[in-house]
């Protein structure tokens, strides 16, 4: 009798130390310390994981935003840089023979201040102003002024009237290479333009013979 009892007990006692084992390991000490008598979860650790990944969005937005603007200072800088390009194109440029039979383009003269003045040595208008162009000229061409004469006629009569009035700025000879005359919408004779630095038309045509003070002044307005 006294050996079942005592072999009872023996096996009661095995069955608490095998259960009394059974304990979850995954529960650590700071997980048990992390909940309260009521099973809450201490809220301020949440709160410090929630502050902790909130850095870390922050600090994720933060470099998005850098990158962000990284991408846009880079694309500013391109704009910036196509702006100056276009600021730096030469436009309208064209080019013909001279009456030396050298190649002459108006870009030649890039940075310079270009009168163009389409003339014939058939227009009356056209040889009573060049006497004016000529004196003008050597007035303005150590100014950073440059004078075109294209010539809409052929080149023995273009260059007999050179010599007669001293034109000293290249007469270009419309045709030789290209018709600019059509490009340049010129209906009247004569016709003179102004272009800047970089080839850009500063003004409305003058149609018709220009005087002296005509011609100062409107090259003064762009000097």
């Amino acid at each position: 009798m006294i050996k079942k009892i005592l072999i009872s007990i023996l096996i009661l006692s095995i069955l608490l130390f095998i259960f009394a084992g059974c304990k979850d390991s995954s529960i650590t000490a700071d997980t048990e310390e992390r909940i309260d008598e009521d099973g809450v979860i201490d809220e301020s650790e949440v709160e410090g994981k929630k502050e902790e990944v909130a850095e870390e969005d922050l600090k994720a937005d933060d470099e998005n935003e850098d990158s962000s603007n990284d991408e846009e200072a880079s694309l500013d800088e391109d704009e910036t840089a196509e702006e100056e390009n276009k600021e730096d194109e030469y436009v309208n440029d064209f080019t013909l023979m001279d009456l030396d039979n050298n190649e002459v383009s108006l870009s030649d003269f890039k940075g310079k201040i270009v009168v163009i003045n389409f003339w014939s040595t058939g227009c009356p208008p056209c040889r009573a102003e060049l006497p004016d162009f000529v004196e003008v000229y050597n007035e303005y061409k150590d100014k950073n002024v440059q004078f075109i004469g294209v010539g809409l006629d052929n080149a023995e009569n273009l260059r007999v009237f050179a010599e007669e009035y001293n034109i000293s700025y290249p007469t270009l000879i419309d045709g030789s290479i290209d018709t600019i005359s059509g490009k340049w919408r010129i209906n009247f004779i004569p016709t003179t333009y102004i272009v800047n630095e970089n080839g850009k038309v500063v003004s409305p045509p003058n149609i018709g013979m220009m005087t002296k003070k005509q011609l100062t002044n409107a090259i003064e307005e762009w000097l």
